[in-house]
């Protein structure tokens, strides 16, 4: 089931889960292919979305986010799915995007490529939403086994770019 799937989706990614077997097992039954794939991880940081909501009081708190991150994933996914396999789960106040290529494809190819739908999403979701997002990309990999260490990469840039935007945003 999806809650099954998304729930392994986010232990794998945040490194709890160790079993190389069950690794590849759950990436095949989510129909994300273990062989001659290279991956990377997006995240997608949410700054502000207070413009969506200002006219609409009725909305909770919680609902909000739900919606928001409704949004993200499916904006963010349609965009990636252009070039690759993407799988998105929500982790850690974020939503994080699984992106799997070919291994033929070249590491940078497929990391302009990424950036170029980050750039693609941060209009799409500003223009068409208000609302204000942070992306953050991992370094491509080549094994299903090191999709946690890239997990913690694309953590570490967005723990970098929130603070030079919380410091910009102190010098206006």
């Amino acid at each position: 089931s999806r809650i099954m799937h998304n729930n392994y989706l986010r232990r794998f990614l945040r490194g709890r889960v160790e079993d190389d077997a069950s690794v590849k097992k759950i990436l095949q039954a989510m129909n994300c292919d273990t062989s001659g794939r290279k991956y990377a991880v997006m995240l997608f940081y949410v700054r502000d979305y207070t413009a969506l909501f200002a006219d609409d009081k009725t909305i909770g708190d919680e609902q909000r986010i739900d919606l928001v991150n409704f949004i993200i994933e499916n904006i963010a996914s349609e965009l990636i799915e252009g070039s690759y396999q993407c799988f998105m789960v929500e982790s850690e106040d974020m939503m994080a995007a699984l992106v799997s290529a070919d291994e033929k494809e070249k590491n940078a190819e497929i990391e302009n490529r990424l950036i170029a739908h980050g750039n693609e999403f941060l209009s799409a979701i500003d223009e068409n939403f208000n609302i204000s997002c942070c992306i953050s990309i991992s370094l491509v990999t080549n094994s299903c086994f090191d999709i946690p260490e890239a997990y913690r990469q694309a953590v570490d840039a967005m723990e970098y770019a929130c603070l030079l935007y919380t410091s910009d945003a102190a010098d206006d």
